[in-house]
């Protein structure tokens, strides 16, 4: 899975792409937001971008996933929640 998973976002951020961005690639096991987290801790990062994750439920404009609300609460540097492309 965790193949598929690297193989995945390497298809969604093209090799030149992630040079413009400084976009580094990394999957993870364990739970989601703790691993956000630790990974955000280790690696002294300023800043976390993450999607809302609404799930497309009638609430989806104003909610947030139970990921993003726990790294939002618990991370040491800011949290940037966006909505997906299609809200």
């Amino acid at each position: 899975m965790q193949r598929d998973a690297s193989a995945h976002l390497e298809h969604l951020l093209a090799p030149d792409e992630r040079r413009t961005y400084c976009a580094t690639l990394v999957t993870r096991v364990g739970r989601p937001a703790d691993e956000i987290l630790t990974y955000a801790r280790d690696h002294a990062i300023a800043l976390i971008v993450m999607g809302r994750d609404g799930h497309g439920t009638p609430t989806a404009a104003t909610s947030i996933g139970s990921v993003a609300h726990a790294v939002a609460r618990e991370a040491r540097c800011p949290v940037l929640l966006v909505p997906a492309a299609n809200d």
